[in-house]
């Protein structure tokens, strides 16, 4: 791995030692350069004229088959987000919930996972269980915390996957077993993981993860992406609706609702321009290699 390379493609870096990148993380030149490019050609060329319309559609495409790759994922299990948050809230507000039910999390997490399953506790009567975890909590015992709290009622554990506030990793596939055990789903808040380290979905095989474009991945804000295994999706519902939720072509009077696909969960228009930049960045972060980049980081 060329250190000396990579900083020449991170401007930053010879201005600053950047060390938030945890926060946000500086765009390279070609990220930035392919969000100029698209602008520049919208621009030009008209943001709806058809050859501007149709290489659009194929950049979102190409940009959510980059992101399943980045995590070994189906195309088909992928969304493109706003960020990381956007996308558990996809999840937490699309699950159907009972007065009575229980999300198991712990007290290191951010508030992108305690406020979502607090307003679970306002509106339908949930019941959260906040496990008390040192900051260096051995993985045995974070297993056990998870297996002694859960019950007939759980249905949901919600853990960052490295936890932000100490860096702590979640043993998320030990996590896993004792909840595919229970029959309680999984979600996994990966904003400090996505261009951190190696992820592959169908090794954890958790049902739920949602990942941020602007951190570890060096792209641009309000970008990111949400998985959701297949065999689930059907249990998410879509909280804000247009299109891409019915079957094309219905009857007005007569629409149906499509239930088994990630579009669902588009609105309408989105950014083309952050999405090639986002695209760029998945090239960049899989061009340096992601056991490379997690190797140098723990070094």
């Amino acid at each position: 791995m060329d250190i000396s390379s990579i900083r020449s493609q991170l401007p930053v870096c010879g201005n600053l030692i950047y060390l938030n990148t945890g926060w946000s993380g500086p765009s390279p030149i070609s990220v930035v350069a392919a969000i100029k490019t698209r602008l520049d050609y919208e621009m030009e060329q008209g943001p709806t004229t058809p050859d501007v319309h149709q290489s659009g559609l194929a950049i979102r495409e190409q940009t959510r088959e980059a992101i399943a790759s980045l995590i070994n994922a189906d195309p088909s299990e992928v969304a493109i987000t706003k960020n990381t948050t956007d996308g558990l809230n996809h999840v937490m507000n699309g699950l159907t919930w009972e007065d009575g039910d229980e999300i198991i999390t712990c007290n290191l997490e951010h508030g992108s996972v305690l406020i979502p399953s607090h307003f679970q506790n306002l509106r339908h009567g949930v019941n959260i269980t906040v496990l008390d975890f040192d900051t260096d909590e051995p993985s045995g015992s974070i297993v056990e915390k998870i297996q002694n709290a859960i019950t007939d009622r759980t249905r949901l554990v919600f853990l960052s996957h490295i936890e932000y506030s100490t860096g702590l990793r979640m043993p998320v596939k030990e996590i896993r077993r004792i909840t595919k055990d229970a029959r309680v789903m999984l979600l996994l808040d990966g904003a400090q993981t996505a261009g951190h380290i190696k992820l592959d979905m169908k090794d954890i095989d958790c049902e739920f993860y949602s990942i941020p474009g602007q951190k570890w991945l060096l792209g641009p804000e309000a970008t990111g992406a949400l998985y959701i295994r297949q065999d689930i999706l059907e249990k998410v519902s879509p909280t804000q609706v247009a299109g891409k939720a019915v079957v094309p072509d219905h009857n007005p009077y007569e629409i149906e609702t499509i239930s088994d696909s990630m579009d669902k969960f588009q609105v309408t228009s989105t950014n083309v321009a952050l999405h090639a930049g986002l695209l760029e960045a998945t090239k960049f972060i899989e061009e340096i290699g992601l056991e490379n980049i997690e190797s140098r980081n723990l070094d």
